[in-house]
């Protein structure tokens, strides 16, 4: 018994100082990296929105003359309606009103 114990030992005691750690990198280089990364990050996450917000802003000035919200916000309540109209001549005036507010859309 005490033999296997003094193996086991000496099994734990070879295999403690004969492994290498795991990483060979200091701590402090692998923080350096990581701030490096993460300021990189940043910077490509700025850039994209501020590319983005220029681009949402010449859309809107070409199309802000056309007043498409306005009309689609007409139409879908337009179209709510006539749904909801029990009268055919009803219905059929609501529809011949959106057609129109189709075509300027």
């Amino acid at each position: 018994m005490k033999d296997a114990r003094r193996g086991l030992r000496s099994l734990v005691v070879e295999l403690t100082t004969t492994l290498t750690p795991y990483s060979t990198v200091p701590l402090h280089v692998v923080m350096e990296l990581f701030i490096l990364l993460m300021l990189i990050a940043t910077g490509v996450y700025t850039l994209k929105s501020r590319d983005q917000n220029r681009r949402i802003a010449l859309l809107s000035a070409h199309l802000g003359k056309h007043q498409i919200e306005k009309l689609m916000e007409n139409l879908t309540e337009g179209y709510l309606r006539a749904l909801g109209e029990d009268d055919p001549e009803r219905r059929a005036q609501i529809w011949s009103f959106l057609s129109t507010a189709e075509l300027t859309l």
